[in-house]
């Protein structure tokens, strides 16, 4: 499966902007022969905590497995894209729930809803839980021929709920909003939990600034062996200050990546790494 890793750089807390740019961007990954792209958290207004303009109106609930999902007027897009592409789209969203914020994942394949997913671990430190009500369910859903897990962001830093998920996954998306200072741990990060959960890891990051941090070129997937996988780049869009010479300025980009789900398998099979876990144990200890 070839999958298009977004680099949007977005336009601070303007979603009619930043849809705009990321019909664009689910167009030109259809083109390169793409079936699947990802967005970062948030992905039409950026990380904001200013739930008056970051949260949306549910248009309507749709049931998935028994779970009741929002459809928001920039999900309904996103559905409405993957249909007219003939494709998957994986992305982020806000929505309200008893005046607090939920930080939610969809995954939409040509036009129906296969995943939703709410983050599970605000980011205190950022003041996230303040505003946001952290999910308590984990997400995982076939697309093509590969099972994904959901995570967004902070949840990167809680391994547990991978293991959990991996045993029944080959790839897992991670959506972020993750500043450049700390980028070191963004990629030590999903390499150690590729190299674990013997999966694709694949993170997806924003570029730009907003909100008054920085970030830079970061999408990036390694293989259940922790090796990063080789892609290749398409910029859409180059910086404004790019010809100034700033190596900071980028413009949105998709990043490529082919997966291959039988690595995982047998991988697994020749290394079984997850049998000799001792959930039990783990469990008394915790």
């Amino acid at each position: 499966m070839q999958v298009a890793m977004t680099q949007m750089n977005m336009v601070w807390e303007n979603r009619e902007a930043n849809l705009k740019k990321g019909e664009a961007l689910v167009k030109r990954a259809r083109e390169e022969g793409a079936e699947l792209v990802i967005f970062p958290e948030m992905s039409f207004t950026g990380f904001s905590m200013n739930l008056d303009i970051a949260a949306e109106e549910v248009l309507r609930w749709e049931l998935l497995q028994a779970e009741a999902v929002p459809v928001t007027p920039s999900a309904q897009k996103v559905l409405e894209w993957s249909l007219a592409y003939d494709m998957a789209v994986i992305f982020g969203y806000v929505i309200k729930r008893e005046g607090r914020g939920v930080n939610c994942l969809m995954a939409a394949d040509r036009g129906r809803v296969s995943a939703y997913y709410e983050k599970i671990h605000p980011f205190t430190y950022g003041e996230e839980g303040k505003y946001f009500t952290g999910g308590s369910r984990l997400s995982k859903c076939t697309l093509g021929d590969i099972s994904f897990g959901m995570f967004i962001c902070y949840d990167l830093r809680f391994p547990e709920i991978f293991q959990a998920v991996s045993r029944d996954c080959t790839a897992a998306v991670v959506i972020a909003n993750w500043p450049r200072e700390r980028l070191e741990h963004w990629r030590a990060l999903l390499q150690a939990r590729a190299i674990e959960n013997q999966c694709y890891l694949l993170g997806v990051n924003r570029i730009g600034e907003g909100g008054g941090l920085t970030y830079a070129e970061s999408s990036i997937c390694f293989d259940p062996y922790g090796r990063q996988v080789p892609g290749h780049q398409v910029i859409l869009e180059k910086g404004k200050e790019e010809a100034d010479g700033n190596e900071d300025a980028f413009g949105d980009s998709l990043i490529f990546v082919e997966l291959e789900p039988q690595m995982a398998v047998e991988y697994r099979n020749r290394f079984p790494l997850k049998q000799d876990r001792r959930e039990e144990l783990y469990r008394s200890l915790l």
